[in-house]
């Protein structure tokens, strides 16, 4: 979406935005909330543990010294392809959990989450980025990303984890949906920035 709307030039805020912001909070507060609240057996021992072997986290932590490494085009080729796989194999995963009969007890927090989520909170950040002065192309991608729908990898964590299945399903089909409403006006709004 982010190339889509701004251009390639600016997919690095994205990265960086994802990987030291969203990804990393969920990686080790995420990770740590997992543990303690699991509805699994045998989840609430060794958080520390969970937390630390993470394999995201761990893919993140090892990703910033060997961003420096050059790769030969082989190497390179079957990284992306391999990385290209992720985004398909978790939505079939999510998408094999969504229910469209969702229980009455989760369209309160269903509207509540996502309103929080794809409006609210590009709401706060553009007022943030307002306030301080932060018109650069880092802020407005960063305006952008708070709009995105519930992150897939959250919502497999969730589901794994056992924690409302239905529910976490429905926030990311439904939030993914709903982004392709949401977003272009989050666009729109950056010129008033």
């Amino acid at each position: 979406m982010v190339e889509s709307f701004f251009g390639k030039n600016h997919i690095p805020y994205a990265i960086l935005y994802d990987q030291l912001g969203s990804f990393l909070i969920l990686a080790t507060y995420g990770s740590l909330i997992t543990s303690l609240y699991s509805k699994k057996p045998g989840e609430k021992t060794n958080i520390l543990k969970k937390v630390f072997s993470f394999p995201p986290f761990l893919a993140l932590l090892l990703s910033i010294p060997l961003s420096q490494l050059s790769y030969t085009p082989v190497f390179a080729k079957i990284l992306q392809t391999l990385a290209s796989t992720l985004i398909p194999l978790v939505m079939i995963s999510v998408g094999l959990q969504l229910r469209f009969r969702l229980p009455r007890k989760y369209l309160f927090p269903l509207s509540i989450s996502l309103f929080l989520k794809l409006v609210l909170m590009p709401m706060l950040t553009f007022f943030f980025c307002k306030l301080f002065y932060l018109r650069d192309a880092s802020a407005k991608v960063a305006i952008f990303e708070a709009g995105m729908p519930p992150m897939i990898t959250a919502g497999a964590v969730a589901i794994l984890a056992g924690f409302a299945e239905d529910l976490a399903a429905a926030l990311l089909a439904v939030g993914i949906l709903l982004c392709f409403l949401t977003l272009p006006v989050v666009h729109w709004s950056l010129k008033f920035l």
